[in-house]
């Protein structure tokens, strides 16, 4: 037989003293006996049924072990990949200081809310990359965040194409359909330049993923400045002005099943992000089997719990009225 837990100083220093003032009770009424000349027998029983108790609450506090148990752990959440734009519009200043820099604050916020997800990392222009796999590790995916800027990837042309074929593949990877609730939310400004074929929204759509776009700019939109100095060009060499395109967003989402929120100068939809992503419903995402020590307090507790109802019932009686 093993025991869980410990007693402590502080608890021996109280059984101590709950036993001294006990045993000076005890000793008082055997004087009381003594003195009236009568039988010191159910003194004695009460003595013995309460040192008992005492005993097996003590016991029951200690944690008797007896065998192990089979027990089951189950991590319960979603899974969440965020896919960041890259292109080079992402540097237009219309939301301060630039899109993609007040995109990273207020995705290091969300990914502070999202306690119970696992969380992975896309970059994407007209390709997309995976930065990190889907992890509980929010301080190592924040690190990524920051570090993100329009020269990781050399093609700064835009493809939703891109990043939704590769979330199709990582999420279909190994994972069960009916047991994980998988989301993709994508941190844009809208501008696409590439073709999105029924191929890509069929997988989606097969993969039951649900679609979120953040959509980061305004309508008027702004011009988008070079690090080399000036404003980026068209082939015509007039200076490009890049808008907020949420007609592209809508009809993808028209296809799939998802929602939209919008992040520029007075409007930030995070909180209703969070509050979208926590109405999904929880999923496995992790389960363990381990062995445990099969606590038998409750055996020394019930004994314990007998023992004072006999107690209380039972009355002596030491002077003959």
């Amino acid at each position: 037989m093993n025991w869980i837990n410990n007693l402590s100083q502080t608890e021996y220093f109280f059984i101590a003293f709950f036993l001294s003032m006990y045993l000076i009770y005890a000793l008082r009424v055997w004087w009381v006996v003594r003195l009236f000349n009568t039988s010191i027998r159910s003194v004695l029983i009460k003595f013995l049924i309460r040192s008992a108790y005492i005993g097996l609450i003590i016991g029951a506090i200690l944690g008797p072990t007896f065998g192990s148990l089979n027990r089951t752990s189950q991590a319960l959440g979603k899974d969440l990949f965020v896919a960041v734009d890259l292109s080079n519009s992402m540097n237009a200043d219309d939301v301060r200081p630039s899109r993609l820099e007040r995109g990273k604050f207020e995705l290091l916020k969300l990914i502070d809310q999202l306690d119970d997800s696992r969380i992975g990392l896309f970059v994407f222009t007209s390709e997309a990359f995976m930065l990190t796999p889907l992890t509980y590790d929010k301080g190592a995916l924040k690190l990524f965040v920051q570090q993100l800027n329009t020269e990781l990837i050399a093609d700064n042309g835009t493809s939703f194409n891109s990043i939704l074929d590769a979330a199709a593949y990582k999420f279909s990877a190994g994972l069960n359909n009916d047991r994980f609730v998988k989301s993709l939310l994508i941190l844009t400004d809208g501008e696409d330049f590439g073709v999105l074929p029924d191929s890509t929204i069929k997988a989606i759509n097969q993969q039951n993923i649900n679609l979120f776009f953040w959509g980061v700019g305004t309508v008027e939109g702004s011009k988008i400045p070079l690090k080399s100095g000036g404003f980026l060009k068209d082939n015509q060499e007039n200076e490009v002005i890049s808008k907020l395109n949420t007609v592209t967003i809508q009809s993808i989402l028209n296809k799939t099943s998802g929602g939209y929120f919008s992040l520029n100068q007075t409007q930030n939809d995070m909180n209703a992000i969070i509050d979208t992503f926590a109405k999904l419903r929880n999923t496995r995402i992790d389960e363990r089997k381990f062995m445990v020590d099969n606590n038998r307090y409750a055996y020394l507790l019930w004994a314990a719990l007998l023992l004072i109802a006999i107690d209380i019932v039972l009355t002596i009686r030491v002077v003959k009225v």
